[in-house]
C-alpha cells in the first residue's frame, strides 16, 4: 500500500504568496495608465549650444576633408607598426601595445568611432 502525505504549511503559503503575486496588478506602465488617461509626457529634446548652419558645415569639411585624410593616417600608423613593433619588441610586450595604441587604435577611432562633425 501506497502512503500519500499532505503538502505542509509552509508550501501552501508559498504557493499562495506565488499565485497572489502573479495576479496583482504591475506596477510601472501599466499601473500609470490605469491610474487616468492623461497622455505621456513628451520625450525630452536635445538641445546644442552650436548653430544647424555651422554644424552643417563642420560635416561637411568632416566628410570631404578631415576623414579621407585620417583614414590616410591610419593607414600610414598600420604600416609604421610592423616596423615600430620589431624595434620595440626587446622591451617587452608592454612596448609593443604602446606601438599599438598610438599608431593603430587611436587613428582608427578617429576616423571611425568619432560622430560626423564633431572634431
Amino acid at each position: 500500500m501506497r502512503q500519500t502525505t499532505s503538502p505542509s504549511p509552509t508550501s501552501g503559503v508559498a504557493a499562495a504568496l506565488l499565485i497572489a503575486g502573479l495576479l496583482a496588478p504591475a506596477h510601472g506602465w501599466a499601473a500609470e495608465e490605469s491610474e487616468g488617461d492623461q497622455p505621456p509626457a513628451p520625450a525630452p529634446v536635445e538641445h546644442h549650444w552650436y548653430d544647424d548652419v555651422l554644424h552643417n558645415a563642420d560635416v561637411t569639411v568632416d566628410l570631404v576633408l578631415v576623414r579621407p585624410l585620417a583614414a590616410v593616417t591610419f593607414l600610414t600608423g598600420v604600416t609604421l607598426f610592423v616596423p615600430a613593433a620589431i624595434m620595440t619588441a626587446p622591451n617587452g610586450m608592454e612596448s609593443i601595445r604602446d606601438a599599438y595604441e598610438r599608431f593603430v587604435r587611436e587613428p582608427g577611432e578617429y576616423v571611425y568611432s568619432r560622430p560626423l562633425g564633431e572634431f
